[in-house]
Formats: structure tokens, C-alpha cells, sequence
């Protein structure tokens, strides 16, 4: 089974919260949802980072960096 059951998921909630007037969770659920995507790719690439969204700016953490 793919991951993208959880970008839909994701996707749905923010839709959620932006209909009913909580835009602060919205905005937090695309942010998640967006990397959440960049992490699927990096995962499908056998790539050996991760990839975080950091305010406006991109970073990458070796996985053993990264908090369970």
C-alpha cells in the first residue's frame, strides 16, 4: 500500500479546518502535508536525508537526527 492515503487524509483535514474557521490548523496540516510528500520522495530515492520545511527555508537531517 502507497503513502498517498495519508497526503488524502492530510488534505481532507485541512480542508476541514478551513471551512470551519481555523486557519492555523489548516495552514500547519498543508505544511504537513507538503512534508509529508518531500519525505515519500526522499524514501522512494533510497535517499539517505530527509527533507524539513524550516519557516519559508528547506533543510536536510541525516535520518538518525530526525525524532521518532
Amino acid at each position: 500500500m502507497g503513502h498517498k492515503w495519508m497526503i488524502d487524509v492530510l488534505e481532507d483535514l485541512a480542508a476541514f479546518a478551513q471551512q470551519n474557521d481555523l486557519p492555523v490548523i489548516a495552514e500547519k496540516l498543508q505544511e504537513t502535508s507538503a512534508f509529508a510528500m518531500e519525505e515519500f520522495a526522499e524514501t522512494s530515492e533510497g535517499a539517505s536525508a530527509v527533507a524539513y520545511k524550516d519557516g519559508a527555508e528547506s533543510r536536510r537531517l541525516p535520518r538518525q537526527s530526525r525524532a521518532c
